[in-house]
């Protein structure tokens, strides 16, 4: 049914990809992600995943338009969401966006964000948004999460993400362990 070139992925590894890079985000990195929201054009408007592109339809069909080539062969990674997706046989949007994609030559595998958009904002309401197109310089100021490592739970991040009071409050981290090392002359 489906090729080995269509696979989840778990809202947790998106949020690690969103925010991976120390001082700034790969999201500014043209050829890191591609994230392609496959709801209707009313739902994208009202709000989206950070930097997510709205997979437009042919109005006469209602099938998804192909996307330029390029754009797509150059990306790392990409991945489609619909509204809940939950698995591989599920006949939403965004499994019908991701065979489209695969079958149209993109040379890594297509993911689609199992539980779609309304999990993925549940669990990171912070990174939602109604911006839809970003200028290279935005994206380079992109302020980064940690990592995490154990959902809800468990972060790896820098001393900015330590000290940042918003982060602290968006990932309700009541405290923290710091592990660097520093020198103090007496």
């Amino acid at each position: 049914m489906f090729g080995p070139n269509i696979e989840l992925i778990e809202c947790q590894e998106l949020y690690n990809l969103l925010n991976e890079g120390i001082e700034f985000a790969r999201l500014s990195d043209p050829n890191y992600l591609y994230l392609i929201d496959c709801r209707e054009r009313s739902d994208y408007n009202e709000g989206h995943i950070i930097c997510a592109k709205h997979m437009k339809k042919d109005p006469n069909s209602e099938e998804f338009r192909l996307l330029y080539e390029p754009e797509l062969e150059c990306r790392n990674t990409v991945i489609t969401y619909d509204s809940n997706t939950s698995s591989l046989q599920d006949k939403g949007a965004a499994v019908k966006c991701a065979k489209l994609l695969s079958e149209s030559g993109s040379k890594n595998s297509v993911k689609i964000l199992k539980g779609g958009y309304e999990t993925f904002s549940r669990l990171y309401p912070f990174l939602r948004t109604q911006q839809i197109i970003y200028m290279p310089r935005e994206l380079d100021q992109l302020k980064t999460y940690p990592s995490e490592i154990i959902p809800g739970l468990l972060y790896l991040g820098n001393l900015r993400h330590a000290t940042e009071l918003y982060i602290r409050k968006d990932l309700k981290i009541k405290s923290f362990v710091d592990c660097s090392s520093s020198e103090t002359t007496e």
